[in-house]
C-alpha cells in the first residue's frame, strides 16, 4: 500500500528561497525580473468519489459521495520569474482555511449488481468539513509579442491538489434490511431521517496533473491589461483514502485517465510603479478517472492492515469548481 506524504510546503519554501537568491546575484538581475504575490480567493465546487460494479458485464455506479467546497476560502502566495528572452517560470500555492464547506451527500444504488435496477436505494447527508486543502501550481512558459497590445504565451504546468474532509453529524435514510440477493425497496425523500452524530467518514484525495495551455494578454491602456487562457490535460492521476469508520474498513484507491479542462480570465491593474492588483476567475473540470480499490480492515474482528478485497476498475473520481481570487503583485 502507498504511504501518504504531505510535502507541499517543504518543496515550495526552498524553491522560493532559491529563486530569491538568484534575483540578488550580481549580473543576473539585468536579464531577469522577479515578482512576488499574495492574495486571497474562494473555491466553489464539488469533489466526487464513485464506486463501480458490474451487472451482466456492464459497469454501473453503485455509490456516489459528493464532497462540497461551497465555498472554500484560501490564502495564496507565489513567485514569478521573467527573462528578457520571453521565458518565464512561476510557483503558486493556495492554502485553504479549515472549516465547514457545505454538505457531503452519500447515495447508493445497491440493487444494480442484483438485477441492474438503477433506482436509488440508500441516502445519507452530513456536514462536510474541509480539514486540509493545499493546491500547488508550477508553470513554465514563453511569451511571444504579436503586437504592442497583445502577447501570446504557451505554457506547461504541473498541478498538485491535496484535500482532506470529514463527514460529521447529519442523518441517513436507509430501507429495511433484506436477505442477501434480495432487492431493496427504492429510496424515497419521504423516508424517516435517522440522526447520526460524530465523525462517520474521513476522506482524502491527492491529485497529480500535468497540464499544457495557452494564454493571450491584451493591453487596454497604460495601466490596465486583461488575459484569457485555456488549459488542458489529457491524463490525470489521483490517489485517495476513504475511511468508513462505522464500517471498519479503509478503502485505498489509485486512479488515472480522464482529462482536465480549465478556462480562465483575469484583469490586471497597475496601481503603482512596482505594484499590480489582479482579479482572476477560472473554472476547473476533471472527469473520467478510474482505477483499483483495495479494502483494508482497520479493526476487529478482521486483522487490521489486511487487504481483504481488491476491486479492479471499481473506483472513480471527478472534480469541478469555480475559482475567484484577488492578488497583489510586487516587482522585486
Amino acid at each position: 500500500m502507498r504511504t501518504r506524504h504531505h510535502r507541499t510546503r517543504v518543496v515550495f519554501a526552498p524553491a522560493l528561497v532559491i529563486l530569491a537568491a538568484l534575483a540578488a546575484a550580481p549580473g543576473f538581475a539585468d536579464d531577469v525580473t522577479f515578482t512576488a504575490s499574495t492574495g486571497t480567493g474562494m473555491i466553489y465546487g464539488v469533489a466526487r468519489e464513485f464506486v463501480y460494479t458490474l451487472f451482466n458485464k456492464k459497469s454501473g455506479t453503485i455509490s456516489e459521495l459528493d464532497w462540497n467546497l461551497r465555498p472554500l476560502v484560501y490564502a495564496k502566495a507565489g513567485l514569478l520569474m521573467n527573462t528578457v528572452w520571453g521565458f518565464g517560470a512561476s510557483l503558486d500555492v493556495r492554502m485553504g482555511i479549515p472549516g465547514k464547506t457545505g454538505l457531503i451527500e452519500d447515495s447508493d444504488w445497491k440493487n444494480y449488481p442484483i438485477n441492474g435496477d438503477t433506482s436509488k436505494t440508500h441516502y445519507s447527508q452530513n456536514d462536510c468539513y474541509t480539514e486540509r486543502a493545499i493546491l500547488l501550481d508550477a508553470q513554465v512558459g514563453w511569451v511571444f509579442s504579436l503586437a504592442s497590445w497583445i502577447t501570446l504565451r504557451p505554457f506547461l504546468a504541473f498541478d498538485l491538489m491535496d484535500f482532506k474532509w470529514t463527514a460529521r453529524d447529519g442523518y441517513f435514510q436507509y430501507p429495511p434490511s433484506v436477505p442477501p440477493g434480495t432487492p431493496y425497496d427504492p429510496w424515497s425523500a419521504g423516508e424517516a431521517k435517522l440522526p447520526m452524530s460524530g465523525v462517520s467518514i474521513i476522506y482524502q484525495q491527492t491529485w497529480f496533473i500535468p497540464i499544457m495551455g495557452i494564454e493571450s494578454k491584451l493591453r487596454f491602456g497604460e495601466n490596465l491589461t486583461g488575459s484569457v487562457s485555456f488549459a488542458f490535460s489529457p491524463v490525470v492521476f489521483c490517489n485517495d483514502l476513504d475511511n468508513h469508520i462505522l464500517a471498519g474498513f479503509d478503502y485505498y484507491e489509485n486512479m488515472w485517465g480522464g482529462f482536465l479542462l480549465e478556462p480562465k480570465i483575469s484583469l490586471d491593474w497597475q496601481v503603482a510603479v512596482r505594484g499590480q492588483l489582479s482579479l482572476a476567475v477560472s473554472y476547473r473540470y476533471i472527469t473520467g478517472l478510474i482505477g483499483t480499490t483495495y479494502a483494508v480492515a482497520n479493526g476487529a474482528p478482521a486483522t487490521p492492515g489486511l487487504v481483504s478485497a481488491t476491486y479492479e476498475n471499481g473506483a472513480g473520481v471527478s472534480f469541478e469548481a469555480l475559482d475567484a481570487s484577488l492578488t497583489f503583485t510586487l516587482s522585486l
